[in-house]
């Protein structure tokens, strides 16, 4: 192999060696442009390689094999500044919780209640990260342990909850306090990616944004996440699956850098998907989005004012006919207001 195909390997971070992995146990050398489109080409595959390597050798506790991947060496230089963002003091974030317990509502617990015509969503303590030793896994906290989840906007953090359609969920708003430095996953789309160092870093967020069935696989993400802390940084930025936009993980939620500002009630009414068609060259979709006018929002949003005004007056919530026709039309009217 000549010094110039060397150079384009080491130029994409490919090693000689590394083209045994795909059957490769030299490239001629006259033939330099096929050292170009292997790196361009082969080099996702490679890099596919080494990460499920790493993967497998980190699950089989083969510690010492996995600290010594190229994979590893990857995440920290993660921790350099060119990845590090900084959120401002003052950025507003959001948090989504879905309400699973229904008396959360029947019985205004954990600070639902309407406010005039809006209806509040969970009080500071319900909307903030889990307490140390509650907590289950999470793509960055081990068990037990508590890091603070959020976005950059509503609908993302709602997304992120994975709601049913019908589910009520509880968005909160919260503003930093004080300025953070975040390591930002890059994901860059696949056609401009050509280095293997990039392929690690793809493979890294890939981890991330994926949404996984079985906590189980949350595993690979906090040790990575473990990993960064370490580096003194404040927690991590990487994309949503759902909405392409920021989600945020802050390591230090002590109260002097993320403080409550207000929350309300969402209902997951629909579920978009939609499929890029190669054949036709347009994007298909599921059925439309179903509308709802200004009506039919303002009854739903009466029945749950009518579900608080029945407990604070103690009537059964589930039995509206023991309510007399003043107090039906009492929860319409204020319901409209």
């Amino acid at each position: 192999m000549n010094q110039t195909t060397k150079e384009i390997l080491e130029k994409y971070g490919i090693d000689p060696s590394d083209l045994k992995l795909i059957g490769l146990d030299d490239i001629s050398d006259n033939l330099v442009k096929s050292a170009e489109q292997i790196a361009k080409i082969w080099g996702q595959v490679i890099a596919n390689i080494y990460f499920s390597e790493f993967v497998s050798d980190f699950e089989n506790r083969n510690y010492e094999k996995a600290y010594n991947s190229v994979v590893f060496k990857s995440i920290d230089n993660l921790c350099s500044d060119k990845n590090i963002v900084e959120i401002k003091k003052g950025t507003k974030v959001y948090r989504a919780r879905i309400i699973n317990d229904i008396n959360d509502i029947y019985d205004c617990k954990k600070g639902i209640h309407f406010e005039g015509e809006f209806l509040k969503g969970y009080d500071w303590i319900n909307s903030k990260e889990p307490p140390l030793g509650i907590a289950s896994d999470g793509r960055a906290n081990r068990q037990y342990s508590s890091y603070f989840y959020c976005s950059d906007n509503g609908p993302t953090a709602a997304s992120e909850i994975k709601a049913n359609i019908g589910d009520y969920i509880s968005l909160a708003l919260f503003t930093i306090n004080r300025d953070l430095k975040m390591i930002q996953f890059e994901e860059k789309e696949i056609l401009e990616i050509s280095s293997l160092p990039d392929w690690y870093q793809y493979y890294i967020a890939k981890c991330f944004t994926t949404p996984v069935s079985d906590p189980k696989q949350y595993h690979i993400t906090q040790f990575i996440s473990d990993e960064i802390r370490k580096h003194g940084v404040d927690g991590i930025c990487y994309k949503s699956h759902f909405t392409n936009n920021n989600n945020y993980v802050i390591f230090n939620c002590s109260m002097d850098t993320i403080v409550f500002f207000s929350s309300k009630i969402l209902q997951l009414h629909s579920q978009q998907l939609n499929f890029i068609d190669f054949s036709a060259e347009k994007i298909i979709s599921t059925k439309p989005i179903p509308d709802l006018s200004a009506d039919a929002i303002q009854t739903k949003k009466a029945h749950i004012y009518g579900i608080i005004q029945a407990q604070k007056n103690e009537i059964p919530s589930n039995d509206n006919s023991k309510m007399t026709e003043d107090d039906k039309n009492g929860q319409t009217e204020n319901a409209q207001s």
